[in-house]
């Protein structure tokens, strides 16, 4: 290998590594409460129940980045409760329906689609004796294939759905 060819990869590995450190320098000292990395993926997996987020509290300002976190698998989510707590139906008389999608599907379960989805099948004979609730875990932002790969992470933690809507929508049109 030549003088010149190793001297650029030297180069190469030094200005890798020193971007390397610059950018845990400026993450470290643009959020001052940091919890990346190891506590994030330690609240991803608690059992602890964190439905009680800071936008709760009354004057104090919501941040996304308070709400959401990295995820490995997922890219990013915003509710970090435990997976396992998300959908299991322990009852007979209980039907989950869980619903996954982008914007257009939270949307859809936030204005009104979750009650007449639970109206119509509440009219038919076969689901009328069950108690229906709704799981959403659509999220804006997200693109196929993050509500399969969602899907099958929640599969794995055992998370059990009696049935799963899937709403497309802007982003899988246009992007």
């Amino acid at each position: 290998m030549s003088k010149r060819i190793r001297s650029v990869l030297l180069y190469l590995f030094i200005l890798l590594v020193s971007l390397e450190g610059v950018s845990w320098i400026v993450l470290g000292v643009s959020d001052t409460d940091s919890t990346f990395p190891a506590s994030v993926f330690e609240e991803l997996y608690s059992t602890e129940d964190t439905s009680h987020t800071k936008q709760d509290q009354p004057g104090k300002p919501s941040d996304w980045r308070e709400e959401c976190v990295i995820h490995p698998y997922l890219g990013f989510v915003c509710n970090t409760a435990h997976p396992k707590s998300t959908a299991k139906n322990d009852t007979e008389d209980t039907l989950i329906i869980g619903v996954f999608g982008g914007s257009v599907a939270s949307n859809f379960v936030h204005q009104g689609g979750a009650d007449m989805v639970r109206s119509q099948l509440k009219k038919h004979p076969k689901f009328s004796q069950y108690e229906i609730e709704f799981v959403n875990l659509a999220l804006g932002g997200y693109k196929q294939p993050q509500q399969l790969m969602g899907l099958n992470y929640l599969f794995m933690h055992c998370a059990a759905f009696d049935i799963i809507i899937n709403i497309d929508g802007f982003n899988e049109v246009v992007l």
